[in-house]
């Protein structure tokens, strides 16, 4: 009886992987998918929706004064999205996480993570709106990867923008996009390559509307390295605010994804360890077949 080592050589390449080539999520806040109108985190309720957490807390720091809920009257696609306003504004837990893509705990070098959301300003005006984007640590209490700037400044201070700060030793601040138009969804694109030994050649490219992009380097990592810090990673997205202004009315956010592109890919030897076990296994098979 002849048997099929293609599922063997699946699982024992994701085995070595310690991942799946294509895990990832999309949120629309549809109701389809389980979002019903009002805060995604309330405390007062017991109620979380959709797999959100504060990161290593299960919900939103101060989210009974906070002003952070699905709407049904903005909407990139669909009906619904979130309007996140005047939320926890901690480099740590307590303020937005995304659900995770459930990856196994440390997994960051020499993978590729494809991050995706639309935003639109939640004011016509340059109300001084601030909030950031980055991966959220596998522990929920830090922020990691790619870092994101979104300001709705005045006119006169570059409007509505999107920036990043970038790595060589210092903090190097990079205008993505700016004087973005108010009224409209814009797309904000990622692309987070880890290298597998060395975060100094890590590489992040952040495209606005398919047109405006930037290549280069984020903080968090190379500057836990030159501090002396333990490096990490993370699979969530983790949003933070970054304004002071308790009348801002913050940003709106629609078809948000994150999802794992590639992996590591194996050294020779284990690739040689992986063949002998598929062989040996299908030996076995026939054998008792």
């Amino acid at each position: 009886m002849l048997v099929s080592i293609r599922p063997l050589v699946a699982t024992l390449l994701l085995s070595i992987y310690g991942l799946s080539a294509h895990a990832g999520f999309t949120i629309g806040f549809e109701s389809s998918e389980g979002y019903s109108l009002g805060p995604i985190s309330n405390t007062g309720s017991g109620d979380i929706q959709g797999g959100w957490s504060g990161g290593a807390q299960a919900f939103f720091t101060n989210d009974s004064t906070d002003n952070e809920q699905i709407v049904d009257t903005e909407a990139h696609s669909g009906s619904q999205s979130w309007h996140a306003a005047k939320f926890y504004g901690s480099p740590g837990q307590g303020t937005p996480f995304t659900p995770s893509l459930g990856l196994p705990d440390g997994t960051g070098p020499g993978i590729t993570l494809h991050a995706e959301l639309y935003f639109k300003a939640g004011s016509s005006a340059g109300d001084g709106s601030a909030q950031n984007i980055y991966l959220g640590t596998y522990a929920g209490d830090d922020r990691t990867g790619f870092n994101v700037y979104l300001n709705n400044n005045e006119d006169s201070d570059g409007g509505l923008t999107v920036s990043t700060y970038d790595w060589n030793g210092d903090f190097v601040n990079e205008v993505i996009a700016s004087a973005l138009a108010r009224d409209q969804w814009h797309k904000l694109k990622i692309v987070a390559r880890f290298h597998e030994t060395d975060s100094l050649q890590d590489s992040f490219t952040y495209t606005v509307n398919d047109t405006e992009s930037f290549t280069g380097n984020s903080w968090p990592n190379p500057w836990r390295n030159d501090k002396g810090f333990t490096e990490v990673w993370g699979d969530t997205l983790k949003f933070a605010e970054t304004s002071d202004d308790e009348t801002d009315l913050g940003f709106y956010y629609d078809d948000l994804s994150l999802s794992v592109a590639s992996a590591v890919v194996p050294e020779p030897g284990m690739l040689g360890i992986a063949l002998m076990g598929i062989l040996t296994v299908a030996s076995r098979r026939r054998r008792s077949c």
